[in-house]
């Protein structure tokens, strides 16, 4: 398990992995700071929804829904979920 920005999650050697997580954390902030109160979130290309459960985290989004095509990356995805607070579960979908 390794904790990026405000989520805990399970990088498997399957899974794609930012080498820079100091640098990601910096660029997680930014797509934060963007996000206004209300939004609906859909992350394109999400891997496991590392930008898209943080942002869920730590604004006030309405939903986020994260998508990829690898169908690999669900199971990761919920493992995810399931260590955000209860009342954001049923707002983040893949």
């Amino acid at each position: 398990e390794e904790r990026v920005g405000a989520v805990t999650f399970r990088f498997t050697p399957a899974i794609f992995r930012q080498a820079n997580l100091d640098a990601f954390e910096r660029i997680i902030d930014q797509v934060v700071a963007f996000v206004p109160k209300g939004s609906r979130v859909c992350e394109l290309y999400s891997g496991i929804g590392v930008i898209g459960l943080n942002v869920l985290m730590r604004t006030e989004a309405e939903w986020v829904r994260c998508s990829d095509n690898n169908p690999n990356l669900q199971g990761p995805f919920c493992a995810a979920v399931q260590t955000l607070p209860a009342p954001l579960r049923p707002r983040a979908t893949f």
